[in-house]
């Protein structure tokens, strides 16, 4: 039976479970020393999306290898040398 002591005692526990700032606590803002190395993350993070953006145009625009060949598709036959001066 739910009485009215009861009730505060269960109150009470869900305050203390209860996460608050302290009146003089403020929100920490970013080191301004470090502006710097936030510039340089995003500056390599956009070279990163946009050289990957460029590999994968290039990967559609260029020509396949010839599949055929038997030893001349071997790393270093004439086949190779064609593709990479094509």
């Amino acid at each position: 039976m739910l009485t009215y002591s009861s009730v505060l005692k269960e109150k009470e526990i869900m305050n203390t479970l209860q996460i608050r700032k302290a009146s003089g606590e403020t929100a920490a803002a970013p080191d301004p020393s470090w502006s710097g190395l936030y510039r340089a993350g995003g500056v390599s993070a956009v070279l990163f999306v946009v050289l990957t953006i460029i590999s994968f145009v290039l990967a559609f625009i260029t020509p396949q290898p010839q599949s055929s060949g038997g030893s001349l598709m071997l790393p270093g036959g004439v086949a190779t040398l064609q593709y990479i001066a094509s």
